[in-house]
């Protein structure tokens, strides 16, 4: 997995290219829609589901490699081109203004989504709601992969009949429908608690909201999963005030603003991410 392109990889590629040389791009893999709308009304007429891919062309190895043990083989266009329309947003941008503007909205679905490395496959239903996230490629090959495609399917198909049902049924019959069909889904999502709560944000605050006191066994469940997602969102917080520092390699500045956090940081988990922050910063320091 990996994240943004230094920009001297970038330049490599454009050098590559001009000279001549193919770079690994998924031109002959499905039909690719670039446009994430234009893909997202397809699907709606179509009935199909989403399969978006954010890749990078080029400088991320995996993706090239995911690209053409996957994606350029005619097995896998066969098994899955009658369920999905594909969407692949490549994190290569020129200088124009249309590649300004388009990378302004890859940077927002790549929130939207919450793709913070490549390669990343999320498949979604129609209405855009991720079933399934897979972050990586370790070369499984197609065979596995699309093994692991049709388990996220099935995934799909009950979290709806689970839905479905829930939808005619009442008090904490309904609550614990609800939660069977979050539980399916869940562990398709990654292991925080993160996407849960945001791709399924409506169902968790009906089952917060019932009145029925026999749900508040499941309640708590989603009570605890909020206050790991709040935690967690206020390390990220924590540690991305080092990034300014990090980008201009001001390492003695990274190291003196850890040393102010630290009389304020009472969770262990978050002073043990920063003491170890600070000892690579005294390293790269010298």
């Amino acid at each position: 997995m990996e994240s943004s392109p230094p920009l001297f990889l970038l330049v490599l590629v454009a050098t590559v290219s001009i000279v001549g040389l193919r770079v690994s791009h998924a031109q002959d893999g499905p039909g690719w829609f670039r446009d994430f709308d234009k893909a997202q009304i397809a699907a709606k007429k179509s009935g199909k589901d989403l399969f978006v891919l954010f890749t990078g062309h080029g400088w991320c190895v995996a993706c090239d490699v995911f690209d053409q043990e996957v994606f350029q083989q005619s097995e896998f266009i066969d098994a899955t081109k009658r369920d999905f329309v594909f969407v692949e947003l490549d994190d290569n941008f020129g200088e124009t203004r249309e590649e300004e503007e388009r990378k302004k909205r890859h940077r927002e679905l790549n929130k939207r989504f919450l793709s913070k490395v490549v390669p990343t496959v999320v498949l979604a239903d129609s209405a855009g709601r991720p079933y399934t996230i897979i972050s990586g490629y370790d070369r499984e090959g197609q065979s596995q992969f699309l093994e692991l495609v049709r388990k996220s399917q099935a995934i799909k198909q009950k979290r709806d009949v689970l839905f479905a049902t829930a939808g005619l049924s009442l008090g904490v019959d309904r609550v614990r429908k609800l939660h069977d069909g979050l539980q399916v889904v869940a562990p398709a999502l990654g292991t925080l608690d993160v996407p849960l709560l945001v791709f399924y944000a409506s169902e968790v605050g009906e089952i917060l909201d019932s009145s029925d006191r026999l749900a508040s066994e499941i309640q708590k469940h989603y009570v605890n999963r909020r206050k790991m997602r709040t935690k967690t969102l206020a390390t990220r917080g924590v540690l991305d005030e080092l990034n300014p520092f990090h980008s201009a390699k001001d390492y003695q500045g990274a190291i003196r603003h850890i040393q102010a956090l630290m009389p304020l940081v009472n969770d262990p988990e978050l002073r043990w991410k920063l003491e170890s922050r600070r000892q690579t910063y005294l390293e790269w320091d010298g």
